[in-house]
C-alpha cells in the first residue's frame, strides 16, 4: 500500500487494509448546520426576551455579532484547516493514532450512523466520524473480521 503513513509502525505478519480518513466536506457541513441552529436559537431568544420586556423587536447588535466573530472565529478557522486523522485498517487491528490502536478480536459491536461508525469492545467506545460513507466503512471493518 503506497499511501502508508510513517508514523504507523506494522506488527509482524499484519498487512494493510485500507486508509480510513475523515472527509472534510462532511465536517463542513455538519459544522455550518451547528452554526445555523446557533443563531437561529441566538435570534429566537432575542425576540422572546424582547417580548418578555414588552420592547419592540430587535436583531442582534453589531456589538454582539463581533463578539461572536472574534470568540468563535478563530475557533472555526482552526477547525476547518486543521488536519484530519487517518485511520489504518490492517488484518489485525484498527490504528487510531500513532499510539492507539484496537484489535479487531476485541470488537463486539458495529454501528452505522450518519456520518460515523462505531465500534465498541469490552472497555471502550470508539467513534469514526466525518466519513463520506459510513456503511462502506462498516461493510470494510465486518469483511476484515471475517478473514
Amino acid at each position: 500500500m503506497a499511501l502508508l503513513p510513517s508514523r504507523i509502525a506494522l506488527q509482524p505478519g499484519e498487512t494493510p487494509c485500507a486508509l480510513i480518513a475523515e472527509d472534510r466536506q462532511v465536517q463542513l457541513l455538519r459544522d455550518a448546520l451547528l452554526g445555523v441552529i446557533g443563531v437561529m436559537a441566538a435570534v429566537l431568544l432575542t425576540i422572546a426576551l424582547n417580548t418578555s420586556l414588552e420592547r419592540s423587536l430587535s436583531g442582534p447588535g453589531t456589538g454582539l455579532i463581533m463578539t461572536f466573530i472574534f470568540l468563535f472565529g478563530p475557533l472555526l478557522i482552526q477547525r476547518v484547516l486543521g488536519p484530519r486523522p487517518v485511520y489504518m485498517l490492517t488484518t489485525h487491528r484498527l490504528i487510531l493514532a500513532e499510539d492507539d490502536a484496537i484489535d479487531l478480536r476485541q470488537v463486539r459491536r458495529i454501528r452505522v450512523w450518519w456520518t460515523s461508525v462505531s465500534l465498541q469492545t469490552d472497555n471502550r467506545s470508539v467513534a469514526l466520524k466525518n466519513l463520506a460513507n459510513p456503511p462502506a466503512v462498516a461493510r470494510l471493518i465486518r469483511d476484515t473480521l471475517a478473514r
